[in-house]
């Protein structure tokens, strides 16, 4: 029995050292603008983002390929906004397993040639700054990503949601993706910012939206696409819940725009009605009836007043 007590007392203290091993390294690029160049860091080393380390760049910043970059759970990487990290010389991934990337307002993450940034584990993306993806596609899993006010997430690949666990939000910025594919989930917001996409595909076979909200806008191309919406069941759909957010579908004529309404591709509030579509540039805005914030408060006042008056009568 003194054995087993013994025996699990140990992890307590393995847990510690590991802590207390942790290091902060922070970028001053003294040397050079190598990665690997254990004087380009503070303290000197090089960090170890496999759950141990934490890392802040605010200068010039190589990785170069010969191994994978590996952020998992427990570090943490952040650009600053004077920092910058790009990945050169060959092919290599960069391994997200549930670390945290941070990119600040002016600073930029370019995966280069890595060409994909994979996401494994419940990963923290926020972007302030460029985020910069090549490769075939982005996808999120159990992860979270925001992009905010400054923001500038662009790849020439697909954009994936690819499970109930995965949230992506939009309160600022700009995107730009291939195709957008909300699938598997609801959790897909945009409350502000831009976000353009050849086009958005459901179809992961399972009941998707993209909540459009705020002042946020989504720019299709459409066309031949699908009229720039793609289903495969009769709940996939993009939501409009606000007055000053816009749907813009490009190369759409007005049969096309018909059967995106008929079949219940955008709708309002989660209801087929509602949905105001305007011929603009060659394609259609579509917006809603949803009353304006000011007009909201002006029938809160009219109806105020006029139960007023009828207690005045009463009187």
């Amino acid at each position: 029995m003194k054995k087993t007590i013994i025996a699990l007392s140990l992890f307590p203290s393995l847990s510690l050292v590991s802590t207390l091993n942790a290091v902060d390294y922070t970028w001053t690029g003294a040397t050079d603008t190598d990665w690997g160049t254990a004087s380009n860091w503070s303290p000197s080393g090089i960090p170890n983002l496999n759950g141990t380390d934490n890392a802040t760049v605010n200068g010039a910043t190589v990785y170069t390929a010969g191994g994978d970059l590996i952020l998992s759970t427990g570090s943490t990487l952040t650009i600053q906004g004077s920092g910058s990290w790009v990945q050169e010389g060959g092919i290599a991934w960069i391994q997200a397993s549930g670390g945290t990337l941070t990119i600040e307002a002016g600073g930029s993450f370019d995966t280069g040639t890595a060409g994909n940034y994979n996401n494994t584990g419940a990963n923290t993306l926020n972007i302030g700054g460029v985020f910069d993806v090549h490769g075939i596609e982005l996808s999120l899993d159990d992860d979270s990503m925001t992009i905010s006010a400054g923001g500038n997430f662009s790849t020439t690949a697909n954009f994936i949601i690819s499970a109930d666990a995965a949230n992506f939000l939009m309160t600022g910025g700009i995107a730009n993706t291939a195709e957008f594919k909300p699938n598997g989930t609801s959790n897909a917001t945009i409350n502000g910012g831009v976000f353009n996409a050849s086009l958005v595909s459901f179809d992961g076979g399972n009941a998707s939206k993209i909540n459009l909200g705020g002042d946020g806008r989504l720019n299709l191309s459409g066309g031949d696409n699908f009229q720039g919406i793609f289903a495969l069941g009769d709940d996939d759909y993009v939501n409009i819940t606000s007055s000053t957010s816009v749907l813009f579908i490009d190369n759409l004529d007005e049969a096309n725009k018909d059967i995106l309404l008929a079949s219940g591709r955008v709708r309002v509030n989660d209801v087929n009605s509602g949905v105001i579509a305007t011929a603009v540039d060659g394609g259609y805005e579509f917006t809603s009836t949803i009353p304006e914030p000011s007009t909201y408060v002006g029938m809160m006042g009219l109806a105020t007043l006029g139960v007023l008056l009828v207690r005045r009568r009463k009187q």
